[in-house]
């Protein structure tokens, strides 16, 4: 059953003008250890650090009425499955404390924006 639908929409610019001026800090602030690795072997680091950024905001204004506290960056992690599909994956903290939710997620980006929509499902 579908629960709730976050949005998030990012200027890859301004992204990659924060990179630029606070470095491995604003990685480290948005990305979980998993994602850093990813991140750091890709060519396209910016589009890549831009679309997580929408997909974890997307994932968190799902969790609107339902979390009451917004849940840190690092702890939710953007990963590819099998396929290369962006899945969530929550802290163990979050997800002891949303037991029976999930969500499907999709990201794009190109030159000048990235984008991200998570729907969050209820088992």
């Amino acid at each position: 059953m579908i629960v709730a639908i976050g949005l998030d929409l990012v200027d890859t610019c301004r992204m990659e003008e924060l990179r630029d001026r606070f470095d491995q800090r604003l990685v480290s602030r948005l990305l979980g250890s998993d994602e850093i690795v990813l991140y750091e072997k890709r060519p396209d680091s910016v589009a890549f650090l831009a679309g997580r950024f929408a997909a974890k905001e997307a994932v968190i204004k799902s969790l609107a009425g339902i979390q009451k506290r917004r849940p840190s960056y690092p702890a939710i992690q953007i990963l590819p499955d099998k396929t290369g599909r962006p899945t969530v994956h929550l802290s163990e903290s979050l997800q002891d404390e949303l037991v029976g939710y999930h969500w499907m997620i999709s990201i794009t980006h190109d030159r000048a924006t990235a984008a991200a929509v998570a729907i969050l499902l209820r088992e």
